[in-house]
């Protein structure tokens, strides 16, 4: 309920701009599942940019258009058009090419250890 305040208040003031950071993090899987689909209802029709940071890559995807994974100091990728994940008819294997994609952006390969997360 306290995301849902949080959001709420966010969007009083009509803003051109949203900024949510680990917004569903702290939920169950089918609470955040819940709210994934309502904040896409919500600020597909009221805001025109929202810019979400997660740690969760299927969030990520689900609430994108974009997805762009930042890696240490100054380090980005280019940023993934993803939009087609969250369609009503999202297609399942270009979900999970995207998804394998992302992980192995976020993977750091040294020639002495094996591959550890960024």
């Amino acid at each position: 309920m306290a995301q849902r305040v949080g959001i709420a208040r966010a969007l009083v003031g009509g803003p051109r701009l949203l900024l949510l950071d680990e917004p569903f993090a702290a939920l169950d899987p089918l609470t955040r599942v819940a709210m994934q689909e309502h904040l896409l209802a919500i600020v597909g029709t009221t805001v025109p940019t929202t810019i979400v940071i997660t740690h969760d890559i299927d969030e990520a995807l689900v609430l994108s258009d974009r997805v762009i994974v930042l890696k240490g100091h100054r380090r980005a990728s280019r940023a993934r058009s993803t939009s087609i994940c969250h369609a009503p008819n999202a297609d399942v294997a270009r979900f999970g090419a995207l998804k394998a994609l992302l992980l192995d952006e976020l993977i750091v390969r040294t020639s002495s250890s094996a591959p550890v997360l960024a």
